[in-house]
């Protein structure tokens, strides 16, 4: 497994018994993985969890606790549902939800939490970059449907291009009614010195 996969973890505080540091000092964790501890992954927002991948992280996922061991009653049930919102999102965006994952725990049991970052680090290594540079042939599956939608939006501004000729023809009928205008206008001073004319014969 690379150890440059980034990992960004969200555990409740009644989960894991000890830190993220100390589990990263002792080896357990994955190289890249951060373990964030909150009061309760209830609180975990779903502009929350896309932040993380903004800022680069591969993989997400929370760590609750079990839905009939929650501190908070309901909160790992509101953490799952935000998770899974947030999973569809991913989808919209062109990212693989399997990027992100909800794991239930039991209270200050450790073991499970780091089993879930190594889950998502080996999730990571498969599905390879978030954003590649350029969506190649080695990119995921979601990564080439992205780009070929970027693609796909290209023509559609040589169409908005195309309609301006269109605006130079409706001007050039405008410009129209001027020269009948002014062909009038001559016809009226021809008629003028016809009439002069006759006048001095």
């Amino acid at each position: 497994m690379p150890a440059d996969r980034r990992i960004q973890g969200f555990c409740c505080n009644y989960t894991a018994s000890v830190s993220g540091e100390a589990l990263r000092d002792a080896g357990l964790l994955p190289t890249g993985a951060v373990l964030e501890r909150l009061p309760c992954t209830g609180r975990l927002e779903v502009p929350a969890i896309l932040a993380a991948f903004e800022a680069g992280a591969e993989a997400v996922f929370v760590a609750g606790c079990r839905l009939d061991q929650c501190h908070n009653k309901t909160g790992s049930e509101r953490a799952a549902r935000r998770v899974k919102e947030a999973k569809v999102l991913l989808s919209e965006l062109g990212i693989s939800p399997d990027r992100l994952e909800m794991f239930f725990v039991g209270r200050g049991e450790n073991e499970p939490v780091v089993a879930a970052a190594r889950e998502m680090a080996a999730r990571a290594a498969r599905l390879g970059p978030v954003l590649p540079p350029a969506a190649g042939p080695e990119a995921s599956e979601p990564q080439q449907a992205a780009a070929g939608k970027a693609t796909a939006k290209k023509p559609a501004a040589k169409k908005a291009a195309a309609k301006k000729p269109a605006a130079r023809k409706a001007t050039t009928k405008k410009a129209a009614p001027k020269k009948a205008a002014s062909g009038k206008a001559g016809a009226k001073k021809a008629a003028g010195k016809a009439k002069a004319k006759e006048s001095t014969k």
